[in-house]
């Protein structure tokens, strides 16, 4: 039989971020940036879990409750979806990019050997574009 604990600990934190972000502003009542409001910096995200995550660092976090609190943190250039149809789930989509690279669309060169990849505007490092 397997062991069904990393599987629970995984749907803990991912229901956990759902529901944090479904709380919105307590003060104004006015709900979440999504809903009309205005998005806040700063707070504290307390976590339940019965263990911990083993690296906050993107380049050594190893196991899926790391990445999936990690996935409310931070942008990559590319990610999956959440989803639970497995053939879209396995597929990356852009994420910080503005698209995945392929032949097609000239973001990977003849030879495969050149991928050109372009940030979205206003990601880290980007300046954002002026309205003309």
């Amino acid at each position: 039989m397997r062991n069904r604990r990393p599987f629970a600990l995984v749907s803990l934190v991912a229901g956990l971020a759902l529901l944090a972000g479904a709380c919105g502003n307590q003060t104004s009542g006015t709900g979440t940036a999504a809903a009309g409001g205005t998005p806040q910096q700063g707070g504290t995200l307390k976590l339940v879990g019965s263990s911990d995550v083993d690296h906050l660092d993107t380049a050594s976090a190893y196991y899926v409750a790391s990445y999936t609190l990690e996935r409310a943190f931070t942008r990559q250039l590319f990610s999956y979806p959440a989803s639970t149809d497995i053939a879209r789930a396995n597929t990356p989509v852009a994420d910080a990019a503005t698209e995945v690279p392929t032949r097609a669309n000239g973001g990977i060169s003849a030879d495969g050997w050149t991928w050109t990849i372009h940030l979205r505007s206003g990601c880290a490092g980007t300046p954002p574009r002026r309205a003309r």
